[in-house]
């Protein structure tokens, strides 16, 4: 299967709320295709979507940004994940990073306005 068709299935399962197949096709992804980076961003935000292990989902969003550094979503993801652990200023730090790649990137405005 290709990598982007399997990553929207996962997406799919996950938005109609089949995370344990959602998880198992992400896995999958990320096995066949090492080097796809949102396979492993989206894994980690489900984890997120869980309440499950921040650790775990920020490892993700790292290996998203090592393949692929100017990855907004895995930027905004991250600085999701370090709002959950009360860590206000990386958040910031990774929304102003999306800024600095995109700043037309309405989500990260509106998320740094939020924050100020």
């Amino acid at each position: 299967m290709s990598a982007e068709f399997t990553n929207k299935y996962a997406n799919q399962l996950a938005s109609i709320g089949e995370n344990g197949k959602a998880k198992e096709i992400f896995k999958l992804l990320i096995t066949e295709h090492p080097y796809f980076s949102p396979g492993y961003c989206n894994m980690g935000y489900l984890i997120l979507a869980e309440r499950g292990n921040i650790n775990l989902a920020q490892s993700l969003f790292d290996k998203a940004l090592k393949l692929d550094p100017d990855y907004e979503l895995a930027l905004l993801n991250k600085a999701n994940a370090y709002l959950m652990e009360n860590n206000k200023p990386m958040a910031i730090q990774s929304i102003q990073r999306v800024l600095k790649i995109n700043p037309a990137n309405q989500q990260a405005k509106a998320a740094l306005q939020q924050l100020k």
